[in-house]
């Protein structure tokens, strides 16, 4: 499927220059989102805003589906573009390598740039694929309006900071420019450059935003501490908008979008100021009076944080769990935070009527299928509302990818999504351990939180969910199993699958959502 998208109208005040962004953006999640169109993407509106105040065109292909070559580059041709821009992730990597090759091989010469997060964490690999002429490493406001500038003007564009140059078989690393201190400058993003109103966040009637930018945190999986090793000297990395700013924008937002009854604030850590929470709530209910979720950290949650969180109007926050081993969070993950911690966080967040979600991860270094076992226990004894669960990808320059290249764990840098194939070749938990850990995590947190609590049921439960000769069995009755624990869920994603669009009207009618 290749989705439509409104294209801006040439009128004298608009540049005859062109950017055509593609976003790889296939449906990862089938099994729970059959009807998956897309999300939005907060990087490509950034971008996008930035030269449209500068008097650029954009327009954008959002591939929610693999498409065929002959499709594609009639959609090139139509758009006739000046520059085309790929933003990918790593597990993307294949896909713009493939879209960017359909491109050359129509002999259609327009210049190429990759940009997002594998640019960044990884831009020799980006700048090596056949037929990309540009790479932007970082953040990518000022330097694809500075590319487009000199591209307009036909100047040389080989000195353009951020960006890095393949010409011939020569490649030209250009230094990082300091940071965007003052976010505000920025123009809000973008969103009628997609089919917003059909895209599957928006559809759920959820409004993204960022409050922020940056993580101080080093998690050894996460591509912050690539990017503060980048940017080292370049500014502070943890850069705050003014809350009257980022309220501002989501009314506008709501204004325009008046089916969008949620809003959800995708900072990695939005609680990092409780000046700026306390603020930020205060206007948030004033002004918006709409529910609203973030992403923190168990150690950012104290009662007051919580109290003026619900006051604004969050209904739920996300948090970082990922293993329920103390020691693989702290020397394999760094992430040092007690289970007591987390305990108190969500019992806290519980105090104040918001929901907690957490995020797990699977077949981490060093892991075995008993510590498995102990992150879902951790997940049953805090009192989860609701849990996400990953399988581990060692993504590109990660602190945790380079441990599992030191340890011959994996052999190249290609990775999925985190709910792909477990790429690692680790002794101390097998990809079949993996597998069946992913399936059953939900359906063991279920059962040790109904009927767990007696100890010879607590050590039946352990024993079956551990011995690896019962695994092939239980994967073989998984629908059963899940349907039994989780009859609702079940019945929820069999009637997605016949007719996504029905359900979600009943689920909304259930909830009290128009």
């Amino acid at each position: 499927m290749l989705k439509k998208t409104e294209r801006t109208t040439n009128d004298s005040n608009t540049k005859n220059f062109k950017v055509l962004f593609v976003l790889p953006d296939f449906n990862y999640v089938e099994e729970y989102m059959p009807d998956y169109s897309g999300s939005f993407s907060l990087g490509l509106g950034y971008v996008s805003a930035m030269l449209k105040k500068h008097e650029f065109q954009t327009s954008l292909i959002h591939l929610t589906n693999n498409i065929p070559k002959k499709e594609f580059v009639k959609r090139i041709k139509d758009e006739n573009p000046d520059l085309i821009g790929f933003s990918i992730f790593s597990h993307q990597r294949a896909d713009a390598e493939k879209y960017v090759g359909f491109i050359r091989d129509a002999k259609i010469n327009i210049p190429i740039i990759i940009g997002g997060v594998h640019a960044t964490t990884d831009p020799e690999d980006a700048i090596r694929i056949k037929g990309v002429n540009y790479v932007c490493v970082g953040e990518g406001e000022y330097p694809l309006l500075d590319l487009c500038n000199t591209l307009y003007e036909q100047k040389n564009t080989t000195n353009i900071p951020n960006i890095w140059v393949k010409e011939k078989q020569k490649i030209i690393q250009n230094e990082i420019r300091p940071l965007l201190q003052n976010l505000d400058e920025l123009s809000f993003p973008d969103r009628e450059m997609f089919d917003y109103k059909n895209l599957s966040d928006t559809k759920m009637g959820v409004f993204n935003v960022l409050a922020t930018r940056g993580c101080p945190y080093n998690c050894t999986y996460c591509c912050n501490h690539v990017y503060q090793k980048i940017y080292k000297n370049k500014g502070k990395y943890v850069r705050f908008r003014k809350p009257e700013f980022v309220i501002q924008e989501i009314k506008e937002g709501l204004k325009k979008y008046p089916y969008l009854k949620y809003v959800n604030l995708e900072d990695d850590a939005f609680c990092l100021d409780k000046k700026f929470v306390k603020e930020f709530s205060k206007e948030f209910k004033k002004k918006i009076g709409k529910p609203f979720n973030a992403n923190t950290r168990v150690n950012l949650i104290n009662d007051e944080v919580a109290k003026n969180l619900s006051k604004g109007g969050c209904i739920h926050v996300a948090v970082g769990i990922e293993s329920g081993n103390q020691q693989i969070r702290e020397k394999i993950l760094k992430r040092f935070m007690t289970n007591e911690q987390i305990h108190n966080a969500i019992k806290t967040c519980h105090k104040y009527g918001i929901t907690v979600g957490t995020y797990n991860i699977i077949g981490l270094p060093q892991e075995s299928i008993k510590n498995v076992l102990e992150t879902i226990k951790l997940n049953v004894k805090s009192k989860a509302d609701s849990m996400h669960v990953s399988i581990f990808q060692p993504y590109p320059n990660t602190e945790l990818y380079n441990y599992c290249i030191k340890n011959k764990m994996i052999k190249n840098s290609k990775v999925s999504t985190f709910f792909g194939e477990y790429l690692l070749k680790n002794n101390t938990i097998t990809k079949e351990e993996v597998t069946f850990a992913y399936k059953y995590f939900y359906i063991y947190a279920k059962v040790y939180k109904t009927i767990g609590k007696l100890k010879i049921i607590e050590k039946t439960l352990d024993k079956t969910f551990t011995a690896k000769k019962t695994h092939k069995l239980q994967l073989a009755i998984y629908p059963i199993m899940f349907f039994i624990t989780n009859p609702m869920i079940a019945i929820y994603r069999i009637m997605m699958n016949i007719s996504p669009k029905a359900t979600r009207k009943i689920k909304y009618l259930i909830l009290g959502r128009k």
